[in-house]
Parts: structure tokens; C-alpha cells; sequence
């Protein structure tokens, strides 16, 4: 079977243009928007340009915007946000740095709490039963979010992922500052995250997905079934059983990608029957 095609983003996405960046012996500023920064706190003053899993395009223009940066002291001033910054022999600490956002008037510091911030999803349903505790999301009501992507994987240079070399004390923030306009704070995480791709058309079709041990009879028969009641089927999900699930380990169910040729013995002609149908 064809192999799948994963895009990496280039090494080049994830360094950002030297006219936004702003550095002290352990601190790192980089301004991406003019309402997103991001901030890294590093006690051997090594940071990290490689793209992450969240963050792939820090190469942005540098926005419209006042600065004042000496060795000590770091001022930035956009049309959302104004932040201040004193450089301490402790590194960064949440009453070194000073961020204003203007449109509501509300100032905070890092690792403040912020009670306003909306919730966002969750990662998967698996065992869910009633309520479940959601993620932070990517906006607050009182107009700015605190991103941590300090234990994100980042890409090397063969465009694989890998953890960051390890540093204790290393933090990789991101503030990102919407004030009132909400829209236009996810329009530039978008810039640096990427956009969302479109579903496939056959996504917002029936799908049919049983945790049952199918042969692969079985599923010809199930498909021809659907045929047989004119029902469309856009989506057919092999849940477990296709690939061993049985090791005598404390791996047993969720194993890897070999298919159990008792139940499948011919797993490309099935494909490809399925994909003619």
C-alpha cells in the first residue's frame, strides 16, 4: 500500500526574523503579532528556534510597533498590548515583567491567574461518562491568555519529532492578547500555528465504526448490506481487531500495525475492493 505523505514544516518557519527578537543573558522575547509574544526563560541562555508541534511559522514581519530595548530593560508598545520588562539576575520572575492591554485597561504579570479565561476541548471521549474537566482555551474575557508549550516536541532535521534537550527550568510562553477583539487574536494564532485544515467531503458522511471482531468476510458482507438498503457509507472504521491484539504482554489490545492474517489474510484486496464499491 501507498505510504502516507506527512508535511513537515521547514527548519526556516520556526526561526523568527532578528529584527522581532529581543534577548537578555536567560530571557528571550519574540514578537510575533501585535498580539502574540512569545517569551523564553532559559537559566544556561540557550532557547529553541526549531518548529514545534503547536508553533511552526515564528517568521513573521515585525508589526507596527514602539520599542525600547537596553541591556537591562525592554519596552514594547503595539496597538493591543504595552509590555515591560526589567532583567534580574533571577531571570525572569511575574513582577519583572508587566504587560497592559490597552483597549480595557487590565494589567497583569506572568503566572497570574486568570479567572475570565474561556475553556476550549478536550482530546478524545475514550471513557468518558458524563461531565468531563475541559483545557483552557484560547480566549479570556479579560483579554489575554497565557500559552505554556515548554514539553511540546520539536521537529529535527529530518522532520521527525523529538523532545527537547533537557534543561531544567526551561519555559516556552506565549501571550497572546485579544483585548475585545477576539476574532482577530485567533486570526494570529493562526498566523504562527497554522490553519485548521478543511474536513474531507467523506468526513460529513455516514460513518460506521463497531468494536467487534470483523472478518473480512464480515465487513464485504456489512458493506454490501449498506449497498443493499441504499444507505450511503462514506467512512468505514476497522476498530481493533484487524491487527493483533492478543501478545501475552502488558501490550495486549492496543499493539502496533500487524494485521491478524487469521481474520485478514489479504488486507490490500480488501482495500481495494472497498475503495471500488
Amino acid at each position: 500500500m501507498d505510504q502516507t505523505r506527512f508535511f513537515v514544516p521547514p527548519a526556516v518557519c520556526g526561526q523568527a526574523d532578528p529584527a522581532t527578537v529581543f534577548q537578555f543573558s536567560t530571557v528571550r522575547f519574540t514578537l510575533l503579532t501585535p498580539r502574540l509574544i512569545r517569551i523564553e526563560s532559559s537559566p544556561t541562555g540557550e532557547f529553541e528556534d526549531r518548529p514545534s508541534q503547536v508553533f511552526w511559522y515564528r517568521r513573521q514581519p515585525l508589526p507596527k510597533t514602539d520599542i525600547n530595548y537596553t541591556n537591562q530593560t525592554l519596552s514594547i508598545d503595539t496597538d493591543v498590548f504595552h509590555l515591560l520588562y526589567k532583567d534580574l539576575p533571577q531571570g525572569i520572575r511575574s513582577d519583572s515583567l508587566q504587560v497592559t492591554v490597552k483597549d480595557n485597561g487590565n494589567t497583569f504579570h506572568l503566572d497570574e491567574d486568570n479567572p475570565g479565561q474561556l475553556l476550549g476541548t478536550t482530546r478524545t471521549l475514550d471513557e468518558t461518562n458524563g461531565s468531563l474537566k475541559l483545557q483552557p482555551g484560547l480566549i479570556s474575557r479579560t483579554g489575554w491568555v497565557q500559552l505554556d508549550d515548554s514539553m511540546s516536541l520539536v521537529f529535527n532535521s529530518s522532520g521527525w519529532l523529538e523532545p527537547r534537550p533537557a534543561q531544567a527550568g526551561y519555559r516556552d510562553l506565549y501571550l497572546l492578547i485579544s483585548g475585545g477583539d477576539y476574532k482577530s487574536a485567533l486570526q494570529d494564532f493562526q498566523k504562527i500555528a497554522g490553519t485548521p485544515p478543511l474536513l474531507p467531503r467523506a468526513f460529513l458522511g455516514n460513518w460506521w465504526s463497531r468494536y467487534w471482531e470483523y472478518s473480512q468476510n464480515d465487513i464485504k458482507k456489512l458493506v454490501n448490506r449498506f449497498q443493499q438498503e441504499e444507505i450511503p457509507l462514506s467512512v468505514l472504521i476497522l476498530d481493533m481487531d484487524w491487527h493483533i491484539t492478543k501478545t501475552g504482554n502488558d501490550c495486549s489490545g492496543w499493539t502496533g500495525y500487524s494485521w491478524n492474517r487469521s481474520l485478514f489474510p489479504d488486507p490490500p484486496e480488501l482495500m481495494e475492493w472497498m475503495h471500488n464499491r
